[in-house]
This record gives C-alpha cells, sequence and structure tokens, in this order.
C-alpha cells in the first residue's frame, strides 16, 4: 500500500516516512510518501518522491511472493533430475553436522535445490551416499556453476568440494549482493526475508518451533530424534526465500546501478577468490607453536613472581581482580578514576593507563598482554590445524567480505588479521619488572616481539617459499587518488616518501627522527578529521607544535584538505559513494556515540575501504597467472596477500604479485604510480625485501 499525503498517513497510522510500516486498519506493510501536490508546489522535494517509487518498485520487483508452506517437494528424486534441462537460476543449500567444513569428521546430511522453473528437490543421506548421486552432483553443478548459488555460498561450495568433489565456483550470492549497497539491514536470511516479504514469522510459522528448539540436536547429528519432515520444512524454506531474494536484490542492485559493478566485476569474482584461498588453507609450523607457547608460558610465570614482589606480596594471582583492587586502590591508595557497570574500581587497561608509570602496574599490563598473546594465537589453533593429504599441517581460517562496513576483510578461526605488528615499546618488559623478575630468576631474558615470534609459525608448504605483495605507502596513496592533491601526487610520482618531503618542507633538511614521529602523527590524525585539540589530547603532543604542523597541512595539502571536508559533508547529510567501485556508505542511521566520531569514520571508511579492495582486486588479477605456476594465495591480510610458491618459480610470481598491484590501482586511478613491496622468506616473520 502506498500512503500519499499527511492525512492518509495519519487515517493509517503511519509515523515515519520512506520507511514500511504496518498500518494500523488491516495490519498490512505501507510506505508513506509525499503528496504529488506538494511537489508541484516545490519542484525541490522531487527527489522525495522519487525516492519512494524507487522503495515500492523494489518489493514489487518479484511479483511472485516466497510460500514454502504451498510448495510439493521432490523427496530424493531418482533417475536423478536431467543435467542438460534450463533451469535458469538455482538455489542450492546444505544442511551440516558443524561450521567448521574443513574438519574429518564432519559432513553434509541433507542436499536442497530451488530452481527457477519450478523444481524443488530435496537430498538425503539415502542418496548422498551413493556413488551415483554424486557423479550426478559433480556433473550438475560443473554444468551450472554460474546459475547455481545461495547465501553465504561459499560455505557450501566448500563443503560440497570437499565431500564430493564439486568445483569451487560460486554463481551467485545474496549475501555478497547484500554486502554491495552496505545498508543498515542484517545480513542473515531471516532478516532479509523479513524486510522485503514481511516475513516476521520466518522462523515460528515456517519453521517448526520443535526444530527451533532443537536445532542444536541436529547439528550434533542425532538424527533419529529429529522429525525428518521438520528438516525438510527448514530446508525448503531457506532455499525458496533465498531464490526469490535474489530476484528482489538484483531488482535493488540495478536500480542503484550497482549489479554490473561492483557486484558482478568485484563482489562475485572476490567471492570465488576467497573461496580458493580458504581451501588451501595456510601452513604451520606444529614444532614452532609448541615452542613459542613454552617460552611464552614462561614469561607468565615468571611475570607472576615479578607482580608478587612487586605488590610486596599482597598479588599473588595477577587474574583476580578483587587482589589488584585491594592492592591498587587500597593499599596504594589510588584514586578511582574508573568504575564498573555494577560501581567497583575498575582496573581495565583504560583505567590503569594513569598509573602507567608504577611498575607494579607495568608489570600486570606485560603479563596481561602475553597472556591474552598465548591464549588467542597459540593455545586455542590446534582445534583450527588439519592434515592435508601431503601430510602438511595447515588452517583454513574464514574470510568474511560482509562483516566489516569499511569492507575490509575479517579473518577468523584463527584471527591471523589481529595478531599484532612488532611493537617493541609494548614488546619490552620495563627495567623495573625485569629487576624485579631477577631477584628470583637471575639473568632471565624476555624475548619480546611477541607478534612475530607468533607469525613464525606459519610457514611456506614443503618445498615453497612465500612471497608476499604489500602495497607500498597504501593508506597515503589511496587519500591522493581520492583527493588529487598535487604535493603529495609530485612526490609519489618521484618515488619520494610523503612525510620525509613533509619533514623537508615543514623543518629543513636537518630534521630529526622526533619531528617525523610528530609529523606523521598530526598527518593521520588532521587527515582522518581530527581538530588540533583532539590531537593534543590523542597524541599527548604540546599544542604550539601540533598547531604548527596543522598549520602548514592546511596551507600546503589543499587538495587533501578539500577532499576530507567533502567526505564529511557528504557524511553530515547521510551517505558517501565510493567513485569507480559505485560502494555506498550509509551514514543516516548511526549510533550517537558513531555521529560524535563522524569526522574521522567518514575519511576512514572510504579511504581504509578503498585500500582493501584494491589488494582484493590485485589478488583476484594474479591468481590465474599465480595457478600457472602451481602458486596458491594463502591470506590476505591488510594491505598485503602471500603467495605459497614452488622456490624455483618465486621470480615469475614476484613480478606477477607486483604487476598485480600496478594494475589493481591504475583501474581505479592513473594519477599516481602505484608500487608494492615484494618480500620472500621461508616463514611469514623472516620475509625480506625481494629485488626485481
Amino acid at each position: 500500500m502506498l500512503a500519499l499525503g499527511a492525512w492518509s498517513q495519519k487515517i493509517l497510522g503511519i509515523e515515519l516516512r520512506d520507511h514500511w510500516e504496518h498500518e494500523k486498519l488491516t495490519g498490512k506493510l505501507a510506505l508513506a510518501a509525499i503528496h504529488p501536490n506538494e511537489v508541484l508546489m516545490t519542484p525541490t522535494k522531487m527527489i522525495h518522491l522519487e525516492m519512494s517509487i524507487k522503495k515500492l518498485a523494489e518489493r514489487s520487483a518479484v511479483t511472485n511472493d516466497p510460500n514454502p508452506e504451498a510448495l510439493e517437494y521432490d523427496l530424493d528424486p531418482y533417475p536423478y533430475p536431467d543435467i542438460n534441462q534450463t533451469y535458469g537460476r538455482i538455489c542450492l543449500d546444505i544442511e551440516t553436522t558443524s561450521t567448521k567444513w574443513y574438519l574429518p569428521d564432519t559432513k553434509i546430511f541433507l542436499v536442497g535445490i530451488a530452481t527457477q522453473t519450478g523444481h524443488r528437490w530435496i537430498f538425503t543421506e539415502k542418496s548422498l551416499q551413493q556413488a551415483e548421486f554424486q557423479a550426478w552432483l559433480r556433473s550438475f553443478v560443473a554444468h551450472h556453476g554460474r546459475q547455481i548459488g545461495g547465501h553465504n555460498y561459499k560455505f557450501d561450495v566448500l563443503y560440497l568440494n570437499k565431500q564430493f568433489g564439486t568445483p569451487l565456483t560460486v554463481g551467485w550470492d545474496t549475501l555478497a549482493m547484500v554486502n554491495v549497497f552496505n545498508e543498515h539491514w542484517y545480513k542473515d536470511l531471516k532478516s532479509l526475508a523479513t524486510y522485503f516479504y514481511n516475513a516476521d514469522d520466518y522462523a515460528e510459522r515456517l519453521v517448526h518451533s520443535w526444530l527451533k528448539t532443537n536445532i542444536k540436536r541436529v547439528k550434533q547429528r542425532s538424527f533419529d530424534k529429529v522429525p525428518t519432515p521438520q528438516i525438510y520444512d527448514y530446508l525448503l524454506c531457506d532455499i525458496e526465500y533465498n531464490l526469490h531474494l535474489s530476484w528482489a536484490l538484483e531488482a535493488h542492485l540495478r536500480m542503484e546501478n550497482q549489479w554490473e559493478y561492483p557486484y558482478l566485476e568485484h563482489e562475485v569474482r572476490q567471492v570465488n577468490m576467497l573461496t580458493e584461498v580458504e581451501n588451501t588453507g595456510f601452513a604451520v609450523d606444529l614444532e614452532r607453536i609448541t615452542e613459542e607457547a613454552g617460552k611464552m608460558g614462561q614469561d607468565i610465570e615468571v611475570l607472576y613472581t615479578a607482580i608478587h614482589h612487586l605488590s610486596e606480596g599482597e598479588i599473588s594471582n595477577p587474574s583476580s581482580t578483587k587482589e589488584v583492587v585491594e592492592h591498587l586502590y587500597g593499599t596504594l591508595r589510588l584514586p578511582v578514576h574508573e568504575r564498573t557497570p555494577k560501581g567497583q574500581p575498575s582496573v581495565s587497561a583504560a583505567a590503569l593507563r594513569e598509573y602507567a608509570h608504577l611498575p607494579v602496574v607495568q608489570g600486570i599490563a606485560a603479563f596481561r598482554r602475553v597472556r591474552k598473546l598465548k591464549s588467542s594465537y597459540l593455545d586455542n589453533i590446534h582445534r583450527f590445524i588439519v592434515t592435508d593429504k601431503y601430510g602438511t599441517p595447515r588452517v583454513h581460517p574464514t574470510i568474511k567480505h560482509w562483516k566489516v562496513i569499511t569492507h575490509r576483510l575479517s579473518v577468523e578461526n584463527p584471527a591471523l588479521q589481529t595478531i599484532p605488528h612488532t611493537d617493541a615499546a609494548k614488546d619490552t618488559v620495563s627495567d623495573a619488572v625485569v629487576e624485579a623478575v631477577h631477584k628470583k630468576y637471575p639473568g632471565y631474558v624476555f624475548d619480546g616481539d611477541y607478534g612475530a615470534r607468533i607469525k613464525g609459525c606459519y610457514v611456506a608448504s614443503p618445498g615453497n617459499t612465500l612471497v608476499a605483495a604489500d602495497g607500498e605507502g597504501w593508506e597515503v596513496s589511496c587519500a591522493v587518488a581520492q583527493s588529487k592533491d598535487p604535493f603529495l601526487a609530485e612526490q609519489i610520482r618521484a618515488g619520494n616518501n610523503v612525510h620525509s618531503a613533509i619533514c623537508d618542507k615543514l623543518f629543513g633538511s636537518g630534521w630529526t627522527k622526533a619531528q617525523r614521529v610528530l609529523e606523521k602523527n598530526v598527518f593521520f590524525g588532521w587527515m582522518y578529521g581530527g581538530t588540533v585539540s583532539a590531537l593534543v589530547h590523542e597524541t599527548g603532543i604540546e599544542q604550539y607544535l601540533v598547531q604548527e604542523v596543522v598549520d602548514f597541512l592546511e596551507t600546503n595539502l589543499t587538495g587533501l584538505k578539500k577532499w576530507r571536508n567533502d567526505l564529511i559533508f557528504q557524511a553530515e547529510r547521510g551517505k558517501i559513494i565510493l567513485p569507480h567501485f559505485n560502494y555506498h556508505f550509509h551514514f543516516d542511521l548511526i549510533t550517537s556515540k558513531v555521529q560524535r566520531e563522524l569526522p574521522k569514520i567518514a575519511v576512514n571508511y572510504p579511504n581504509q575501504g578503498l585500500g582493501s579492495i584494491l589488494i582484493s582486486r590485485a589478488a583476484i588479477i594474479a591468481q590465474p597467472t599465480l595457478a600457472k605456476y602451481q602458486a596458491r594465495i594463502v591470506m590476505l591480510v591488510h594491505d598485503q596477500y602471500l603467495v605459497d610458491t614452488p622456490t624455483q618459480y618465486v621470480p615469475e610470481v614476484a613480478l606477477v604479485v607486483r604487476s598485480s598491484i600496478a594494475q589493481a590501482g591504475q583501474e581505479y586511478s592513473n594519477f599516481i604510480p602505484w608500487r608494492a613491496d615484494v618480500e620472500v622468506g621461508p616463514r611469514w616473520n623472516e620475509l625480506k625485501e625481494y629485488k626485481l
């Protein structure tokens, strides 16, 4: 229903314009829109009416709403369906015993297929165990691969490939479609069905309540206790809604001119590239993992002793909040600057930052850091390790391209993306703590470099070498390509380091290392919308020094300044569109907390997003050529991607990855040259510059 004007909206009880709501008379969905007469009187309001018509068209894109209850399906059809028949768009979904497809004891127990031509098939273990069915499924997927998809279909493809040997091909993906326009919709299937089809009872009506409350039993393979018709309803519901959603989402993307680019040209290709990366996995050194866990365990043990000594015996367990609170706020009588939600004195890292000069606090901070790194990256990694058919232990991290609003990739299980960079300041235990340690362990040495040591557990396959392509000055290059700043562009074209060039102009040729650190801190803070007072607060640098650098940047980097201010202006009005790739960043529904940081995120989102997109583009470009050298991409992290390469092909692969970075950058903008650092080595932490 379309409600035009204030009177119709009042009668129907609709409060918000341009939002779908249930009207109060019959409960039907209604969209409130501006009255055409108002447009005639004020032509500038035409844009609001156009927006309402677009929303109406989106919901009307598919005339037949999904209705799983009214559908019939074929259970274990035999003979198997004709592979050569034309089926149109096909949705394939599976039910599995685990979300970790790579574990050897997990499997698929149901396969559901829905086609545009109206076929609905469900295959149970009765079929799945048959060699004839497995051969049919391989042929079916190979023949119709580009027409087959689903919701987060990468997961289904990896499972199907492992169990049945089907091709690693993603034809379409509703999750990737949602990721393109980056609206504030939930990205799960239920929420999408609710938005497009008013399926508020998606789980309650279409999925039987028994299955909803006992889904864990299904995942644990207690199939004998699960009424099978209810499992079939669950699967049928998913494939039916997903197939219809694909058309509704396609209509939305086409209206926003996002179907060809970026959805088909980037998102679908990215999902296929990431499917290959996850399937390959990253080799690990089990002995090194055990060794590093042991060393870090020793560091934790001696830090226990140091903290006990520094607290004069009051803190025997640094993990005990009670003991830390009693010592710091009781014995030492330190002022309480922060409290927990329950009103207790806080001992969080932020709360203790005020007392970082105290040796006991330094010891607690070191203990927490080492313990967290050990538990996060070494102790828990064994549950993700599987041995491939060649006897090489590997992890197969899940790479989510849709999770972060900036379009940066999120890596989980294990979280390789969050392994910290080597930080000498954080990894160095203070002299006071070391002195306390030496009272019981004379001569004990903390190796530090924890992030690098953890990365050293990830290695090339036997007989191979790791080759890494890293965008050189990627963050600044992305900003210059978007802002067209003449000063910075001139430095990049000349091959100069932009920060050194700024220091030359700002401080003269004899600038010091401290001045360069000052310039970099202020440069990035200013570029991301920071004011002088905010930068002083964040960096702790004196105001007159910050003001001097900001004045220089405002005067000399006019292109960057205008670009930054334009982005903030666009964000305040609700949306930023990333040029060329046509990704949309929405700010209209941002929370009040984020609203306070709007200047920062208005620049951060498109700039960080562009960097991540270009690295993915480079990997997409390189992947087919890398295959010719039996080289495989094993990970994408931040502005870098890693390739596991047969050692004899390192020179060829190094050229491929370097040129892929340049090509991806030139596709976006030829305003500046795009350069890459290429590094090679046997381990992730032993990569050295490779001269080409």
